[in-house]
């Protein structure tokens, strides 16, 4: 795993080579901030000054940004792609109007109070004007929440469990429904939905304020008999339509309540050739698109995920994987993420740099990236060395998703090890039998928080406490 010295130094270096434009996705973070009127995001890196930088990607719609200043005379901006002029207020004082124009050495300085040992600064666009595509902000540090971890939840558990319920609310911070969505459930007849099972879910999750990710629309399994065993062979127009009807009928459905949804699930096989399927043996390659544009038209807001599984690793499949994502955000098909499944062994987990790679080939092409149901078998009993291995293998996964800007969520695939879909031999999970925390539980946190650190070889004192 690279040091958090050289983790600084490679963002010392996209601070200076990547001033004048905004944010790439693919960089690594020190610390990710987001402004509190926009989806944007602010990158802290080291900076080149001798302090710290704060990269703010102010986007075509930027209005306003709000960052954690420490005790400092003036902040030091680089301004870019600016047309016209912006404001700028510092804490609650009045707003005034700022041109881009920078002194000698390209950098324009703003005073700051002498008063407070930490400031507010909103930046914003003037009326009528075209927003800056970027500021760069020296001399910052910036305080941000962790990365989100979230869990797959199993709706017959959630009251039929005992400290199913509990243990879910206490420990994460968003929700798939494990089966609950998938085409055999939701559409058991052709073009009768049974909606029951999910929207309990759905609301559940509403109520406690957790966002929910979608899980799946297009799957090679788990698929009704109607549409595996049909009474006449399908032909490609008949079958276009059941897809694109039933993946618009349920983004439809939950539009504003699901913020993102995994469109199609595990399209390629592990050489890299498409997945044999109901969908890729009638329709074509082309099912792909259709799943993203009909679920696009029943949710225009929702994020678009392609979900894969075994890419983590460099292999044809994950090659083929980026070919298949270039080649639709080149035809503008809608799609905003790709989700890293993340089923691995505790024996031959991926490397820091086998990850680094994957989701920087991903984000470098202009989506979003996530770990959507990971979870790390053991191979047998689980003694205090091989529940290291597996902190371990956890805490690789969640350092990733941390370093880079493009990764916000990492979701965890099952609560406790009783019910998790590989065995309760496997111990797979981060939560034990019981819903203690695991060493694992320890590592992700840690890692998410963006400590960047593996789980030491002594776990039992690591133990999250049960609460």
């Amino acid at each position: 795993m690279p040091s958090r010295s050289s983790i600084a130094l490679l963002g010392a270096v996209l601070v200076s080579a990547a001033a004048a434009g905004p944010v790439r996705a693919d960089e690594l973070r020190g610390i990710e901030a987001r402004s509190s009127a926009l989806g944007g995001r602010v990158v802290q890196d080291a900076g080149a000054s001798g302090g710290t930088a704060v990269r703010i990607a102010l986007g075509r719609r930027g209005r306003g940004w709000l960052v954690g200043l420490t005790e400092t005379d003036a902040l030091r901006l680089r301004v870019s792609g600016c047309r016209g002029r912006f404001r700028l207020r510092v804490d609650e004082g009045r707003w005034r109007t700022v041109r881009p124009a920078t002194d000698g050495d390209g950098v324009l300085r703003v005073a700051l109070p002498a008063r407070a040992a930490t400031s507010r600064l909103w930046f914003a666009r003037a009326a009528g004007r075209r927003a800056c595509r970027g500021l760069t902000v020296d001399r910052v540090d910036v305080v941000a929440p962790p990365v989100l971890l979230a869990a797959a939840v199993r709706g017959d558990l959630l009251d039929a469990v005992p400290g199913y319920r509990s243990a879910f609310l206490r420990t994460f911070g968003g929700l798939t429904p494990e089966n609950g969505q998938k085409m055999d459930v939701l559409q058991p007849t052709w073009g009768s939905y049974a909606w029951a099972a999910s929207d309990r879910l759905v609301r559940f999750a509403n109520e406690q304020r957790l966002p929910v990710r979608g899980h799946p629309l297009v799957y090679w399994d788990q698929l009704p008999r109607w549409i595996t065993r049909p009474w006449v062979p399908w032909t490609r127009a008949e079958l276009r339509a059941v897809l694109r009807g039933h993946a618009y009928a349920t983004t439809r459905r939950y539009r504003g309540r699901i913020d993102r949804w995994d469109v199609v699930n595990e399209v390629l096989d592990w050489t890299g050739r498409r997945r044999p399927s109901v969908w890729q043996n009638v329709i074509g390659d082309g099912y792909v698109e259709d799943a993203f544009r009909a679920a696009h038209a029943g949710d225009p807001g929702a994020r678009l995920v392609y979900n894969e599984t075994g890419i983590e690793f460099p292999s044809p499949q994950q090659d083929a994987a980026v070919r298949l994502v270039a080649d639709l955000r080149s035809r503008g098909v809608p799609i905003d993420g790709v989700g890293l499944q993340g089923h691995l062994d505790v024996d031959g987990p991926p490397s820091s740099e086998d990850l680094d790679a994957v989701i920087s080939r991903f984000a470098a092409l202009g989506v979003g990236v996530e770990f959507t149901e990971v979870d790390v078998s053991l191979p047998g009993r689980p003694t205090t060395d091989v529940l290291a291995r597996q902190a371990a293998a956890y805490a690789t996964v969640a350092d990733a998703c941390w370093r880079h800007v493009a990764c916000d969520r990492m979701t965890v695939w099952g609560i406790g090890d009783d019910h998790g879909w590989r065995g309760r031999d496997a111990r797979a999970l981060v939560l034990d039998s019981g819903y203690r925390g695991k060493p694992a539980l320890t590592a992700v946190r840690e890692g998410l928080a963006g400590e960047g650190r593996l789980v030491e070889q002594s776990p039992a004192a690591r133990v999250a406490p049960a609460h």
